[in-house]
């Protein structure tokens, strides 16, 4: 079952995972949809944030015609993937007990 969280843009939950998902804009219709790999909300909304970022760039070069709208879901899976390599990194050399996402906003 998928369920949406109405307070958080662009995130819908299926079978307890988090998904990412944005409707394209005609003409090019269609929607864009991937995994967001996690189960907890605050990681969600995170990783939400930062590809709402990637979107918007891609989508811009999709209109200027220097990508193809097929491109946006390849586009975003790298980000998001580049995105999840760097927070690994930051989880793993972070002093014990301090807060992970609280200052990493925009730094992705």
């Amino acid at each position: 079952m998928v369920k949406s969280h109405p307070q958080v843009n662009h995130i819908v939950r299926k079978d307890g995972v988090y998904y990412y998902r944005r409707r394209l804009p005609s003409p090019a219709g269609g929607e864009v949809c991937l995994s967001l790999r996690t189960k907890r909300l605050r990681e969600a909304e995170y990783r939400a944030e930062l590809l709402d970022r990637a979107f918007g760039d891609a989508l811009r070069r999709v209109e200027m015609g220097t990508n193809e709208p097929a491109d946006l879901n390849a586009i975003l899976r790298t980000h998001l993937a580049r995105g999840l390599e760097d927070d690994l990194l930051r989880r793993t050399t972070r002093p014990p007990h301090s807060a992970i996402y609280c200052s990493l906003v925009g730094t992705w």
